[in-house]
């Protein structure tokens, strides 16, 4: 969940980004199949931004976490390259246990120079907060652009080992999320129920707006040499 704090109105607004499109193993795409067929078919270079590949079936995954016995419904693939601008860590209800981390990553113009400078982020307990000023001679950079360009990951860790690695990471860094997008349900020995969906496209806000991700890897990446997200053109 991500809010929006207009300059002058200070209007609360939440977004996500995610976008169906095709991916390679290893989060990385060809400029020829970003571009669609350009001269430059032979030159891997990561995309920052959100790569999903749509499963048919879904995966499933298990997890009990004391009396909760939770179910994952992976429905698409997911890798997420960009620049670390926040993260929370919770704990406490089942829910927060399961996911214990917040990740939220920009990428595009929001993380280039001179841009990022117009844009501050700071996190409220699973939302993605920012107020942003920009220029007028940056017409491209608006609201649109932003919620489009920025997420907030619940994380799921696959192992411990993913969750330390998740640890590790400092806000700034340039950071790289492989895993599943889920859908959430959970169930107890007294017959609750709980129901948590990921959300499934870049362009929707408020309430069910943020990526829920079974995290299996999570890596510190460099931001040399990055394509801005295609999927956006």
């Amino acid at each position: 969940m991500k809010i929006l704090y207009l300059f002058i109105l200070n209007a609360m607004l939440i977004g996500t980004s995610v976008i169906a499109t095709s991916g390679l193993p290893g989060g990385s795409i060809t400029v020829a199949e970003a571009y669609n067929g350009s001269l430059y078919a032979d030159t891997p270079i990561p995309v920052a931004g959100p790569v999903q590949e749509n499963l048919t079936p879904p995966e499933v995954f298990h997890r009990d976490i004391r009396e909760w016995h939770f179910t994952m419904t992976a429905i698409a693939r997911y890798t997420l390259c960009g620049k670390l601008v926040g993260r929370d860590n919770y704990s406490g209800s089942s829910p927060d246990t399961l996911a214990p981390m917040d990740l939220s990553v920009a990428w595009g113009k929001l993380i280039e120079a001179p841009y990022e400078d117009h844009v501050s982020y700071y996190k409220a307990p699973r939302h993605l907060n920012y107020h942003y000023h920009f220029p007028a001679d940056c017409p491209v950079l608006n609201y649109s652009y932003i919620n489009e360009h920025s997420s907030n990951n619940h994380c799921i860790f696959a192992n411990e080992s993913v969750w330390t690695a998740a640890e590790g990471m400092d806000i700034g860094e340039y950071v790289e999320i492989k895993g599943y997008l889920v859908d959430v349900y959970g169930e107890n020995s007294p017959g609750s129920t709980y129901t948590w969906n990921t959300s499934r496209s870049r362009a929707d806000m408020r309430e069910g707006a943020c990526e829920i991700v079974w995290v299996e890897e999570v890596a510190q990446v460099s931001g040399t040499g990055f394509a801005e997200d295609m999927n956006y053109r």
